[in-house]
């Protein structure tokens, strides 16, 4: 596994999410100040413990910390290359929340799919 962490994206992360370098450290209980900034600057890296931690807190995924892909979140993936909006990426989440069994999504998927074809045969007859 790649072990380097941009500093920029700690950095950016940690704004975007709306926190001072104090703030990050009062919420965790166990972060320095010092610390922090050496992790964000590229003088030190962070501990498991920070790595998780900090994904939490900012609201992004330890991917996009790591470099491993330049969405924020994988919500941010999931609507830009799959196309989906807010509505239905909470449904999905919803779904899987509930544990429906992707057998059942699918012939759900494939019973819609009928009905909206159904649909528009009927509005092209009138």
């Amino acid at each position: 596994m790649k072990r380097k962490v941009m500093p920029n994206r700690l950095k950016y992360a940690r704004i975007n999410a709306g926190y001072s370098q104090k703030d990050v450290c009062d919420i965790s209980g166990f972060i320095s100040r010092n610390s922090l900034g050496n992790c964000e600057t590229g003088y030190e890296y962070p501990g498991n413990k920070v790595l998780h931690f900090l994904p939490g807190l900012y609201k992004v995924s330890l991917d996009y910390l790591f470099c491993e892909d330049c969405y924020p979140t994988h919500d941010d993936f999931v609507k830009e290359v799959l196309f989906l909006d807010d509505k239905s990426i909470e449904i999905l989440k919803t779904l899987r929340n509930q544990k429906v069994k992707l057998d059942d999504f699918k012939d759900f998927l494939l019973n819609l799919i009928e009905e909206d074809k159904d649909y528009a045969y009927k509005r092209k007859k009138k």
